[in-house]
């Protein structure tokens, strides 16, 4: 059995399936007009994880086999998974499967066919369906964040075949459009979160480092945010990854300060955290802080020098 010339061969399972009828599959034979669809049409597929879409078909009459080819960009993203959407047969039951399935070379091929066929019950004749539903899904992840990608059903290598006539049935197509983004980090840790009082302003209170699921996300940019609810932002600076005093800090007037830290990844995708700073108070001098010089001479180190008031902890 031959197909039209802008068909594809259909698979030896398709032809056993036919193989009743002599000469060649004909075309736009019914006049009810299916319709082949991405689902859904828009969609948002990220780095590190998946997304599943459908191919699917609906106001089809008496459907028991397809053939689909789908285009698309694998340098954007990563088909991971084509399988049956369970319209046709149902997953898991008997089918023809076409040999020339490109299962696996998606990504090298930039495209996915996959035919199928009924198998036939007792009689040896399919059991056609009607109505609307999923031929295929396709499971893919993002490669290129902050792009987009378009789903095209080519209608000249794509069929619908009905039963009993086994003719083509004639069919609109509506393409889909996956748009590609990072991840977003997951969180920030801050490697310490005490500062001395009475230090200089720009004393370094703590590095900040960024969990992230996106392996090759390495750069992050930090920032204060949300200074309405967290006044005490001002109170700080942020330079590279370092969190930095923006005042001096006296141990009696405010010990505890709470301020929002914003991360952001080189794609703009960004996680905030909250972080509670602690001010602690300088240690009475004692006479272990000091050096004294062979001479009887005492060298004293003002820093630590401080007058107890009756409100310290000490």
């Amino acid at each position: 059995m031959k197909l039209t010339s802008t068909l594809t061969r259909l698979t030896v399972a398709f032809m056993v399936l036919f193989s009743q009828f002599s000469g060649a599959v004909s075309v736009f034979s019914q006049t009810t007009e299916a319709h082949l669809f991405v689902d859904p049409a828009s969609s948002t597929a990220n780095t590190c994880g998946t997304q599943t879409i459908a191919i699917s078909v609906e106001d089809v009459v008496d459907l028991t086999a397809f053939e689909l080819r789908i285009d698309f960009d694998p340098t954007v993203v990563e088909v991971t998974a084509v399988e049956n959407g369970g319209f046709l047969v149902a997953p898991g039951e008997p089918a023809f499967y076409s040999p020339d399935n490109n299962d696996g070379d998606w990504n090298t091929d930039g495209f996915i066919h996959f035919g199928m066929a009924q198998e036939g019950d007792g009689t040896g004749d399919p059991t056609p369906v009607s109505g609307a539903g999923d031929l295929i899904t396709i499971t893919l992840k993002a490669l290129e964040p902050n792009s987009s990608v378009d789903l095209e059903i080519d209608p000249a290598l794509s069929m619908l075949v009905d039963w009993p006539d086994a003719f083509e049935i004639p069919f609109t197509v509506t393409n889909g459009t996956v748009t590609t983004e990072s991840c977003a980090p997951t969180d920030i840790a801050l490697s310490n979160n005490t500062v001395l009082e009475l230090q200089p302003i720009g004393t370094t209170v703590g590095t900040l480092t960024t969990t992230d699921p996106d392996a090759g996300d390495t750069i992050f940019t930090y920032s204060l945010v949300d200074t309405t609810t967290y006044p005490d932002n001002a109170a700080f600076s942020i330079t590279g990854d370092q969190l930095l005093t923006a005042e001096i800090f006296e141990f009696d007037v405010k010990n505890t300060y709470t301020i929002k830290v914003r991360t952001t990844d080189p794609w703009g995708e960004t996680y905030d955290e909250v972080f509670t700073i602690d001010v602690t108070w300088v240690p009475i001098a004692t006479a272990d802080s000091y050096q004294i010089k062979e001479n009887g001479s005492l060298v004293l180190d003002l820093s630590l020098i401080h007058i107890s008031e009756p409100t310290r902890p000490y």
